[in-house]
């Protein structure tokens, strides 16, 4: 390598590491927390135990299957079942089928399937 590519190459190294130094906050300045937000849904203590007693019997894998978001062209309807998936998304670009044309009775047999 030649001594002005060296030289760039060191100026660009020695910027990447400060970088993150000059971005850090002064010694003395405190962080804000986030701010506090109320949901519009009254919490119910019935409703949260029963959450926590449905979570507590869930298995790892079914924990993990349903906090994924697979898209609609990347998994079948045996994989939603067989990994547990809360959710599918479509994120546009896919249709039932790759058909772009697909009916309202086509998107339902998908969902129907993925029970």
């Amino acid at each position: 390598m030649n001594s002005p590519n060296k030289t760039l190459l060191g100026s660009c190294l020695l910027l990447a590491l400060a970088a993150p130094v000059a971005a850090a906050p002064a010694s003395g300045e405190r962080l804000q927390d986030w701010p506090r937000v109320t949901s519009a849904i009254a919490s119910d203590a019935a409703i949260e135990a029963r959450v926590k007693q449905i979570v507590a019997q869930m298995t790892l894998a079914q924990k993990v299957g349903q906090m994924t978001q697979p898209e609609i062209k990347t998994i079948t309807p045996a994989q939603v079942r067989q990994y547990y998936i809360g959710s599918v998304l479509n994120g546009g670009g896919s249709w039932p089928g790759m058909n772009k044309h697909a009916s309202v009775a086509d998107w339902l047999t998908l969902a129907d399937a993925a029970r």
